[in-house]
């Protein structure tokens, strides 16, 4: 992501003649175009910007397998599972379908597939709650709740053509940063509590 936002043009959806990448401006999304919004072409920073989101998608989905076998609730990992997979699968499609700016694909891909990687993370940090886990919880909340401001903004401008918000990038940004240090928290929590290998050895 750092080497597309390198070889962004420039523009924004509010400023389309501002240079570079914006870091509170600029949407993700943005660097997925291979037309940059000033007008510039942006091939090599949509590859490597498409690229990030793939891995990231993958990485997640991943993620979200991981973390539903370690619930120690089986109720609660059904829906974990089916609800992250999903969302990490919208994101996917995100990473190919966001060619050029305003795609219907890419919008819909956003509302129907940004819903489902919420909920598994609201089950998520239910569990983690329950099990004592508050601080762990409460960052990964905050992350929530400006990753659920941030759909539904988006979710009002895309379908029902609501005002845009000059915030929303930046929004975007911190939602971004935090869930992903909710979910290393929670991996590192995890590794952590696991034995290691020379344990497990002697205990079978």
């Amino acid at each position: 992501m750092l080497a597309a936002m390198y070889h962004y043009p420039g523009g924004t959806s509010f400023q389309r003649d501002r240079a570079g990448y914006l870091f509170c401006s600029n949407f993700w999304c943005d660097l997925l175009h291979t037309t940059a919004y000033n007008g510039q072409p942006n091939d090599l920073g949509a590859n490597l910007g498409s690229l990030a989101l793939s891995v990231l998608a993958v990485t997640l989905g991943l993620y979200w397998w991981l973390l539903a076998q370690s619930m120690p609730a089986a109720r609660t990992r059904p829906a974990i599972l089916v609800l992250g997979l999903t969302g990490s699968v919208g994101m996917g499609i995100v990473a190919e379908v966001s060619v050029k700016p305003g795609t219907i694909a890419h919008g819909l891909a956003i509302v129907m597939a940004g819903p489902c990687g919420l909920a598994a993370m609201l089950v998520a940090l239910a569990a983690q709650w329950k099990r004592g886990l508050h601080k762990l919880a409460g960052v990964g909340a905050l992350g929530l709740a400006l990753a659920l401001w941030n759909l539904v903004q988006y979710s009002r401008e895309y379908l029902f053509h609501a005002a845009s918000a000059p915030l929303l990038p930046a929004v975007q940004k911190a939602a971004t940063l935090l869930v992903l240090a909710w979910v290393q928290a929670t991996t590192w929590k995890a590794v952590a509590a696991s034995p290691s290998p020379g344990h497990r050895s002697r205990a079978t």
